[in-house]
C-alpha cells in the first residue's frame, strides 16, 4: 500500500511538473550508460517517471495549458521545485518499500538523470550542507543528519542518486543494475509503454485483524504491475498476479462487481459513470488484467469541469464566510477595512458596503472669561465632544 501511495504522489507532482516547458538533452547514445544500472541491485519494486516523455505528450500539454495560470505560482516555490524541474527521468527502486523504523528503515534508491546543476543541488540543501566525497560521488551531507537518512549524490553532470549511504554505496559497488531479470523485463516493457509505471515481485501486503474480507484479499496478491500512459488521453494499465488462480477470480469478481455498482449509482455523475464503465477486465490463470481508457477530449472537458467546480466552491465559501445575502449586501456591522471604499469585488459580484456611522468629536477644552464681577474676572474651563458629553 505504501508503494501505492508513492506512485500516487509521482502521478500528482508529474502532472505539477508539466507546467515547465523545460526541455533537456534526449536520449543517449549507444553504448552510453543508462539509468537502468542504477537500479538497486535487490530491487523486488520498480517505479519509473519520464517526466520528458509527459511534458511532450498530448496530455501533458493540456494539463500545462489548462493549468497555466498556475505555471508562476510553481515557478516561484523555491530552489527545491527548481532543482527537481532539473530531472528528465527518475526510477525509484528499492528491496523492500514496506519496511520503516530506524531498525528495519528499508533499502530505497532514487535514481535521476538529467541536466543536473550542483550549486542549484547545494542552494536546496540546508544550511551547512557538506560535500563529501563518496565512491567516486559528490555526497551532499546536510549537518546532523544520520546514517538512515536520505542523501543526495551526483555522480556527473547527468547521473544521480537518492538513499541512505548504505544503499547508494550498494548500488554503486554493483552498477549492473536489478539481479532480478523477469522483474527488469517487466520493468522494461512498461517503460517503453508507459511514461509513469510501476512493477513489483513482492507486495507483501499485511492487513490488521478485524478487516473487511475485501482488504483481507490484498495478501492473496504475489505482485502488481501499474502502468499510466499520457499519448491519447489518459490510460490506465494494471496486470495483478495472485498466489492462486481461486484468488484472481476473486479479483476479477470484485473488480466487476464494484464497477456495476457504481455505475448504477442514481448520484453518480455520468462522466464518472461513463469512465467505471470503461475498465475492462480480464483473466489469465492467475493474472488478471484491467486497463482503462479516457479519450483527451473527454479528460479535457473534466479538467475544466473540476476547475470551474473549484472556483464555485471557493466563492460559495468566501460568500459564506462573508455572510453575504442574495442581494450582494454585506451583514449588519460589517465596514470596510480602508477608509472611503463603497464597493468590493467578491468572484465577480460587487458588493456594497454599508456607510460608517458618523463619529464623535475628539474631545476639546475651551475656557470662559466673565470680566465685571465686583471681585474680579474669572475663568471657567470645561470639554467639550467625546462620547461622555
Amino acid at each position: 500500500m505504501r508503494a501505492l501511495r508513492l506512485l500516487s504522489a509521482l502521478v500528482c507532482a508529474t502532472l505539477l511538473l508539466t507546467l515547465c516547458p523545460t526541455v533537456h538533452a534526449g536520449q543517449p547514445a549507444a553504448g552510453e550508460a543508462t539509468l537502468w544500472q542504477y537500479v538497486h541491485p535487490e530491487a523486488r519494486i520498480i517505479i519509473g517517471v519520464d517526466w520528458q516523455r509527459v511534458k511532450s505528450s498530448p496530455t501533458g500539454k493540456m494539463f500545462a495549458r489548462q493549468l497555466a495560470d498556475q505555471g508562476a505560482k510553481f515557478k516561484s516555490s523555491g530552489a527545491g521545485f527548481q532543482m527537481l524541474d532539473q530531472f528528465d527521468r527518475l526510477i525509484i527502486s528499492g528491496s523492500d518499500l514496506n519496511a520503516s523504523g530506524p531498525e528495519k528503515p528499508g533499502s530505497i534508491v532514487i535514481a535521476i538523470e538529467g541536466k543536473l546543476d550542483r550549486a542549484l543541488m547545494k542552494k536546496s540543501m540546508p544550511a551547512g550542507t557538506a560535500v563529501e566525497k563518496f565512491k567516486g560521488a559528490d555526497l551532499l551531507v546536510p549537518p546532523r543528519s544520520k546514517s538512515s537518512d536520505m542523501l543526495m549524490a551526483v555522480l556527473n553532470e547527468r547521473f544521480g542518486l537518492m538513499g541512505d549511504r548504505d544503499s547508494i554505496a550498494k548500488v554503486l559497488d554493483a552498477p549492473g543494475g536489478a539481479q532480478d531479470a523477469t522483474l527488469l523485463q517487466r520493468a522494461n516493457d512498461f517503460a517503453s509503454r508507459c511514461e509513469i509505471w510501476m512493477v513489483t515481485s513482492s507486495m507483501g501486503t499485511k492487513v490488521g485483524e478485524g478487516s473487511s474480507p475485501a482488504m483481507k484479499q490484498l495478501e492473496d496478491i504475489e505482485s502488481m504491475d501499474l502502468g499510466v500512459s499520457l499519448q491519447k488521453g489518459l490510460g490506465l494499465r494494471a496486470n495483478l498476479i495472485a498466489k492462486t488462480e481461486d484468488a484472481a477470480k476473486g479479483f476479477a469478481t470484485l473488480a466487476q462487481l464494484m464497477t456495476s455498482m457504481a455505475t448504477q449509482d442514481p448520484k453518480q455523475s455520468p462522466e464518472i459513470s461513463n469512465l467505471i464503465r470503461s475498465l475492462r477486465v480480464t483473466m489469465e490463470g492467475t493474472a488478471v488484467h484491467m486497463s482503462v481508457d479516457i479519450p483527451l477530449a473527454q479528460l479535457e472537458r473534466g479538467v475544466m469541469q473540476a476547475k470551474a467546480s473549484a472556483q464555485e466552491m471557493g466563492k460559495k465559501s468566501l460568500e459564506s464566510l462573508l455572510g453575504i445575502a442574495p442581494s450582494g449586501q454585506l451583514p449588519p456591522g460589517l465596514r470596510p477595512a480602508v477608509k472611503g471604499v463603497k464597493e468590493v469585488t467578491v468572484q465577480g459580484q460587487t458588493v456594497t458596503l454599508p456607510a460608517p456611522p458618523p463619529q464623535p468629536e475628539p474631545p476639546k477644552t475651551r475656557t470662559i472669561r466673565i470680566v465685571g464681577l465686583s471681585d474680579g474676572p474669572k475663568e471657567i474651563t470645561y470639554t467639550t465632544g467625546g462620547k461622555g458629553n
